[in-house]
This record gives structure tokens, C-alpha cells and sequence, in this order.
């Protein structure tokens, strides 16, 4: 079977090819069946003839290798002069001394009397040397004549002879019309079915006749084969139901090729046996008939018509479509519905994809769909119109398949809460005091409050990305810029970027109001503190007698003794 259409979904969109023919390699179209093969129509299988078998261009079936030629590889040879086919018809074998053919013979030949062969593979006998005589067929050498002469006669190739002296002359044995000589035997036997049989050989029935008994003695004594039938060479009796004109084909009186005649294209032969051209009919409508067509045609495919007497479906025109096989009329072919494009031949409309829309009918191609409109999404196929606006924080330009497409999100320090922005320059920057990651905007993605430690001027892109400096604090969320951040209190020390000051100032050292870490501000030499926390230098301790201090001692150290 064969379909050469895209885009079909069912086996039954798959079409038998006629008979005699096979399918292509690709399954696109039907050719002959190759000669020297045989074709399985159930499996699809091309099987090689046996070896003694043949089969001719567009014949599905091997048939026996006819008298007087060997088959290989499923094609008929004649074997040269010299030559003879084996018993099994295969090969060529050359003829034994004593034996000769011609390229005419079927067989090899006994040498007739008054000649001789004395080689393999001679193509005609030799006449005996004067002095020499041969009385019998088949001699490979002619015997030297005895006694003072010999008699002249003439040999059936018409040179002179010589045949011994008393003894009666031997002419070639000829056998009677509708008989032949067999090359295994010395007698002539009657020509067999298929053949007629003239100078000794048996000859196969022209293609367009059969031989309807044995001894045909004539070519025109082969019957001329039957309106309805096709008679191979050498076809045996009356054909039978095997040699059958198939559906789809007509056969002539005297038809000789198989199968016959194909019905034109644009008729269908639809019955067996069929006897001239006047059988095959009009091409029915929803149905086309390429050469050869059965039946009542093959059904038109989806995306085409086929009129009465159509030889190759019609394609739809664009911008229509036909769902369904079958079709009658262009009228059949139904407008392309908006969403859609259908080119010519369509079967199923085709969908404008995502980012596009189409809100006509009968629209031909995939350019005929829109682009989604500027500010708009459109996110579903086969649409009409565009489907949802843009999303807040996103931007939709022309084209755009998603209402929140992460490339189109508005950048980190920027938001949008619109829906209907094209370009990336309309988002606007973050207000102060919040900070907008990408995408930011609407309801679902609202801008976040300045972290506590943190300060948020226009455009910040995260909560974290301004940190009080060092020595500074704040607890409040929102700040605007660095100067609400508070000054670390007294005895304190504060890190950047906190919501609380980081800790207590460190033993042995003091911290003033905007102390940067605990151990910034050490007590001078000759002082110490052993508490923390401490807020000024006067919080620093004297150093008592028999003790020394280090600047930054919490502890006084004992003078050595």
C-alpha cells in the first residue's frame, strides 16, 4: 500500500497499489513488480525466483522456465549454439560429442548420418572427409571406407558424402511436421502443449496465442487467446482463471502481455475478465482513478475532491480545508476558521501558535497569524484575539506568548504595577524607603520595606543593599538614607548594618558614642577597667602603686620582685 500525502493519521488513509504492482521503498507510490520476482501482497514481501523459475516486469508470480531455456534469477535465457539446458533448466550445458545445436535448438541434436561432431559444444555437424562414411547418427568420428570405392552421396547440409560401397545410403532422419527430435532419444516424438514443432523443433506459442493440444505443426496453428484473458509465450490449452485479466485492466483478443491493457486514468475497471476499453468506467465521484484503477477507484484523501472522472485528486483550495474522505466538490472544502491558516490542501486546519492570534477566516498561511498586540499575551494556540494583558512588573512587547516572561521581567530597583507596558524603559524606578527585586509590582509581588540596620534610597534593588555604616544603628524599617541612621549609645559599639547595637564595650576600653567596635577605644597607658560597658575615658582607672598598666589593660600586672 502507498500514501503520498503528509500529515494522515489512520491506515486507512493508506491506498492498495494496482494489480501487478508494488509499493516503493519510501511508501510513497506504487511501480511494477520488478522482474524476476514474486510479491506477497499479505506480508508486502518481494521473494526472488527459484532458480529454473521466471517472471517478467509486473507479473506477482513465478512461473515454470519454458522448454528450451534455462532461468536464473527469475529471467529467461537462451542458451548459445553448442549449448543445451540442463535437466532442471539452470544452467547451460555444453552438447556431448556426437550432438550439435544451433541458437534456434531447444536441445542439442544427434549428428545426422553421412556427418560427424567430433568436439564439445559444436553449433553444426561436419561433413565425413572424402574416404570416409558415417551410416548412423550421432558419430563423433567417420569410418575410413573399405574395399576399391565408395559410393557418392549427398548429406542433408547438401555437401558430398561417402557411404561404403553395397551398403544403402542413410539420409538424415526427418521427423513429420507436429513432431520433434529429442535430443535424449533416437525417435521423433509428438510436439507437446504450448509448442509447435517444425525442422525437428519444438517452438513455443507466441505471446497472444496458446496451443490448445499436441502436434501443432504451425505457428498459426496456435489459437488466439480469448477476450478476457492474456497468454503468456508458450501458454498450454485454453487459459485458465490463473491468466484472468485482473480488475483494472482490459484484455483484447489475443492479449500477450500480463495483465493486458490498464483502464485509462480517470476509469476503473471493476471486474474480472474485463474484454475492451468500453468496460472500464468513469471514475465515480469522491474517488480517483489513476492508470490501472480496480474497483470503483480510490477514495479521495482528506484535503482534496475528486469530481466524477477525476485521474488524481484536486487539491483544496488555501484558505479552505476538507476533514472528512470522500470529498465531491470544491464545495466540499470548508472556509479556514479564525485561529486557524490552511494551505492548499489542508486537511485539519492548522493552529496559529502562542504570541499570535488570527481574527479572520480563510487565512492561507502561518504569516497570516498576528503578532500578540503590544502590552498584551497570547498564550493559547488557534486563538482569535489576544487572551490576558500583561502582568504588573512585567512587560509585554509585540509577539509575547507570556504575561510574565522572566526576560521581560522589569529589572532589580525598578517595578511596574501597569499592565500594559511594551518596553523595559516604562518601569519606573523604586520608591525610597523599599527596595523592588526583579519582576516587582501589582498586588502578588508588592515592593519590600527597607530592612532594620538598612536604608533604602530611589532604586534600590534589595532590602539588604544599604547598610548603616559602622558605628551607627536604627530599629526602624523604612529608612530613607544614612543619615536616620542613630549613633551607637555609650558604653556601646555597633557593626554595620545592625537593627540593635552588636554588643558591650570591652574591658579595659571605653566607647563614646559612635563607637565602630568594642575594642576601638583602649584605656590609656597607666589606666585599666575591669568592667564593661564603660562610656568615656574617665570610666579608665588609675593604676595603683606596685602595678604597671598597658594601654587597653583590664587587669593591673604586679611589678616584678
Amino acid at each position: 500500500m502507498f500514501n503520498p500525502y503528509t500529515g494522515k493519521s489512520s491506515i486507512q488513509d493508506c491506498q492498495p497499489c494496482a494489480p501487478g504492482s508494488v509499493s516503493t521503498d519510501d511508501r510513497v507510490g506504487c511501480k511494477l513488480c520488478p522482474a524476476g520476482f514474486s510479491y506477497d501482497s499479505a506480508s508486502g514481501n518481494l521473494t526472488a525466483c527459484h532458480s529454473g523459475q521466471y517472471s517478467p516486469e509486473g507479473l506477482i508470480r513465478c512461473l515454470p522456465c519454458p522448454f528450451g531455456f534455462v532461468c536464473i534469477d527469475g529471467f529467461q535465457m537462451k542458451c548459445g549454439p553448442g549449448e543445451e539446458p540442463n535437466l532442471n533448466q539452470t544452467v547451460c550445458v555444453d552438447c556431448a560429442e556426437g550432438y550439435y545445436s544451433t541458437l534456434c535448438s531447444a536441445q542439442c541434436q544427434l549428428c545426422p548420418a553421412g556427418t560427424y561432431c567430433p568436439y564439445k559444444k559444436m553449433s553444426e555437424p561436419l561433413p565425413c572427409p572424402v574416404g570416409h562414411y558415417s551410416d548412423i547418427s550421432g558419430q563423433n568420428e567417420c569410418k575410413k571406407c573399405n574395399g576399391p570405392a565408395c559410393k557418392i552421396t549427398v548429406t542433408p547440409s547438401g555437401s558430398k558424402g561417402q557411404s561404403q560401397l553395397g551398403q544403402r545410403s542413410r539420409q538424415l532422419i526427418s521427423c513429420p511436421p507436429g513432431t520433434y527430435r529429442d535430443g535424449e532419444r533416437s525417435d521423433c516424438v509428438v510436439c507437446p502443449v504450448g509448442h509447435y514443432c517444425v525442422a525437428n523443433i519444438a517452438i513455443q506459442c507466441p505471446a497472444g496465442t496458446y496451443g490448445p493440444k499436441e502436434g501443432l505443426q504451425r505457428e498459426r496453428d496456435c489459437a488466439i487467446c480469448p477476450a478476457g484473458f492474456y497468454c503468456l509465450e508458450g501458454t498450454s490449452r485454453r487459459p485458465s482463471s490463473q491468466f484472468l485479466c485482473p480488475q483494472g485492466y482490459y484484455c483484447e483478443e489475443g492479449t500477450g502481455v500480463p495483465h493486458g491493457s490498464p483502464c485509462p486514468a480517470g476509469t476503473a475497471g471493476g471486474q474480472l475478465g474485463q474484454t475492451s476499453r468500453a468496460a472500464c468506467k468513469r471514475c465515480t465521484e469522491g474517488r480517483f482513478c489513476p492508470t490501472g484503477s480496480a474497483g470503483p477507484g480510490l477514495l479521495c484523501a482528506r484535503g482534496r475532491y475528486c469530481p466524477a472522472g477525476t485521474l488524481s485528486e484536486i487539491l483544496c483550495p488555501q484558505g479552505t480545508f476538507t476533514p472528512h474522505q470522500g470529498a465531491l466538490s470544491v464545495k466540499d472544502c470548508l472556509k479556514c476558521p479564525p485561529g486557524f491558516y490552511c494551505p492548499e490542501g489542508t486537511s485539519d486546519p492548522m493552529s496559529c501558535r502562542p504570541g499570535t492570534f488570527n481574527p479572520l477566516e480563510g487565512q492561507d498561511a502561518l504569516t497570516d497569524c498576528r503578532p500578540c498586540y503590544p502590552g498584551k499575551a497570547c498564550t493559547q494556540v488557534a486563538l482569535k484575539f489576544p487572551d490576558v494583558d500583561c502582568m504588573p512588573g512585567f512587560v509585554c512587547p509585540p509577539g509575547s506568548a507570556r504575561p510574565n516572561d522572566p526576560s521581560n521581567a522589569c529589572p532589580p530597583g525598578t517595578l511596574s504595577n501597569r499592565t500594559d507596558l511594551t518596553d523595559l524603559s516604562q518601569c519606573q524606578l523604586c520608591p525610597a524607603r523599599y527596595a523592588c527585586f526583579r519582576g516587582t509590582g501589582g498586588i502578588q509581588r508588592p515592593p519590600l520595606l527597607c530592612f532594620p540596620g538598612h536604608y533604602c534610597p530611589t532604586g534600590t534593588m534589595f532590602s539588604t543593599q544599604h547598610k548603616c555604616p559602622a558605628g551607627t544603628w536604627s530599629d526602624r524599617s523604612g529608612l530613607e538614607s544614612e543619615s536616620e541612621c542613630r549613633l551607637c549609645p555609650r558604653g556601646w559599639y555597633c557593626l554595620a548594618g545592625v537593627g540593635a547595637p552588636s554588643g558591650r564595650c570591652n574591658s579595659g576600653h571605653y566607647c563614646p558614642e559612635g563607637t565602630l567596635y568594642g575594642s576601638q577605644h583602649p584605656c590609656p597607658p597607666g589606666t585599666y577597667s575591669t568592667k564593661m560597658g564603660n562610656g568615656g575615658k574617665e570610666d579608665c582607672q588609675i593604676c595603683p602603686e606596685g602595678y604597671y598598666c598597658k594601654e587597653g589593660t583590664s587587669k593591673p600586672s604586679p611589678c616584678p620582685p
